[in-house]
């Protein structure tokens, strides 16, 4: 059994820790390839979004946290992959598009760094719109809500958009100036999620 699976099996647990209520997962397509775009807070966002899914996630993550003693093996076992910073990344690019031409979901954090203070999103970078231009993958925008410091029991809400298409964000000829404004749309989607408003009657606990 992987840690990603046996991590599946101590949800329960890793909710109440991480304190995590969540609201649309019913919005994850339950087969095909899926990009999940979400905004990035912690070190923890790959665990307490990816408990929250039935399906299993790979991530993309920062070639150096490999490097980290516990972390490194940790987040390999919940299934990232290294990615080299700043930097075209040619494998890290080439894992992405196998993962999701097998039919898997991918999860990405366009900003390209941790937002330690609650806030609007940063610029998104262009891969999330790249890559489900190549691939054929729908975009599942996705919001970590947690209006004060990212730590163990502070409450954390989730909340799954809607899916949307590479024609919605608007991608016609693939060009660079327009996948940088479908990638824009693609942040005020994610932004929209993090503004509205908590519905704790709607916020569940994750099973």
């Amino acid at each position: 059994m992987s840690f990603y699976q046996g991590a599946k099996k101590l949800t329960p647990l890793l909710s109440f820790i991480f304190n995590v209520r969540v609201e649309g997962t019913e919005n994850m397509p339950e087969k095909g390839p899926v990009i999940l775009c979400a905004n990035h807070r912690s070190n923890v966002d790959p665990i307490i979004i990816g408990i929250v899914f039935r399906r299993t996630l790979f991530f993309m993550a920062k070639d150096s946290l490999f490097r980290v003693p516990v972390l490194g093996p940790l987040i390999k076992w919940l299934g990232a992959f290294p990615v080299t910073r700043g930097a075209h990344d040619m494998e890290a690019i080439k894992k992405s598009m196998k993962i999701l031409r097998d039919g898997n979901v991918l999860a990405m954090f366009p900003e390209g760094h941790r937002q330690k203070y609650y806030g609007k999103p940063k610029r998104f970078q262009s891969g999330v719109v790249r890559i489900a231009d190549k691939t054929n993958a729908v975009i599942l925008p996705a919001a970590v809500i947690c209006k004060r410091r990212v730590l163990a029991f502070n409450r954390k809400y989730i909340r799954v958009g809607k899916p949307v298409t590479l024609a919605e964000l608007g991608v016609t000829d693939g060009g660079k100036e327009n996948i940088a404004l479908a990638s824009e749309r693609l942040r005020l989607i994610v932004e929209q999620l993090m503004e509205e408003p908590v519905d704790r009657k709607k916020m569940r606990f994750p099973i």
